[in-house]
């Protein structure tokens, strides 16, 4: 199961306009136009660019909220701007194996790697094109992958960095950052899922 506000922006267009319609208990097949699904940019491998999706949605039960809220701490505003762009797009953005996480800062995104301790920068190789990333560290494949959205290859870029530069923790370990820059960048949202 799956649970998200809808009619906010956080997910899917469509998904917040079809949602609505339902009944609990009701399943739906819901056809989407790329307009209100993926869009140009896709979602990764599995999603191309301007794909019609169809999505078998069994809706288990909801909470209504008035126009103004709950009251509870940490809820959705509903004034809430749905698509955060360019520099407004702020935030956590996931984790995947090996302790790698990432985050959307605006114009970028910075993907954290932990390093091995004897990890030097001729260690680490980088590709960077338009719709394909590959990041390897001593020969072993770290980032692999069509990043949800196209990057501008050019201002893609990494280093290594001490995360005692932040926390003050000494026995901090060596980090990779690496830094994703994307195409169109004041018109374009970062995606939910940065690599499929």
């Amino acid at each position: 199961p799956y649970s998200e506000y809808v009619g906010v922006g956080l997910m899917v267009g469509g998904w917040d306009r079809a949602i609505p319609t339902m009944m609990k208990g009701e399943r739906a097949l819901f056809t989407m136009h790329p307009s209100v699904a993926y869009g140009e940019q896709g979602a990764g491998f599995r999603i191309p660019p301007n794909a019609t999706v169809r999505f078998d949605i069994e809706l288990l039960g909801f909470d209504e909220l008035d126009d103004l809220g709950s009251g509870l701490e940490g809820e959705v505003d509903p004034a809430y701007d749905p698509d955060p762009v360019g520099r407004e797009d702020l935030g956590l953005g996931g984790t995947g194996p090996k302790g790698i996480r990432w985050e959307r800062h605006g114009l970028e995104a910075i993907v954290k790697a932990p390093l091995p301790d004897n990890v030097t920068s001729k260690d680490i190789h980088a590709e960077f094109y338009q719709k394909r990333v590959l990041v390897s560290v001593q020969g072993e494949v770290l980032l692999r992958g069509t990043p949800g959205i196209d990057l501008d290859r050019e201002e893609c870029f990494w280093e290594i960095r001490s995360e005692e530069e932040f926390d003050g923790d000494p026995l901090a370990r060596p980090c990779l950052w690496v830094h994703l820059m994307k195409m169109n960048a004041e018109k374009v949202r970062w995606p939910r899922w940065l690599f499929k």
